[in-house]
């Protein structure tokens, strides 16, 4: 019989991706795509959670404010708004908890070198 560790998946993988914009110099258009198999949740394999995978995307703009080199970005996380359990850790005392995934996520920063 396999036997397989609770919360981890037998197979993961990620693809990640970054094009720099040859009209604009500086900008980077990028993606991470990853895929989890499914995972036991108990030790005696009777609950699983499923395969899932989500698709992350982002720009970044690097460019000079003032002479200091400055940096863009936006980024999206769960471009396609899938929902899924990522997460199912055992507690010490026999608990099981449940963690969604992050609905999606829009996050934009500039940073600036002083």
């Amino acid at each position: 019989m396999n036997q397989r560790v609770t919360n981890v998946p037998q197979v993961k993988a990620s693809v990640f991706a970054d094009y720099k914009v040859a009209l604009l110099p500086g900008l980077s258009l990028n993606g991470l795509l990853t895929y989890e198999g499914g995972k036991k949740v108990t030790s005696d394999g009777s609950v699983e959670l499923p395969s899932a995978w989500q698709l992350d995307a982002g720009l970044r703009y690097q460019t000079r404010l003032a002479g200091r080199r400055a940096q863009w970005k936006l980024n999206v996380e769960n471009l396609s708004d899938r929902s899924y359990w990522r997460e199912a850790p055992t507690t010490y005392w026999g608990g099981v908890y449940l963690f969604p995934s992050t609905p999606r996520t829009v996050r934009a920063s500039v940073t600036v070198d002083f």
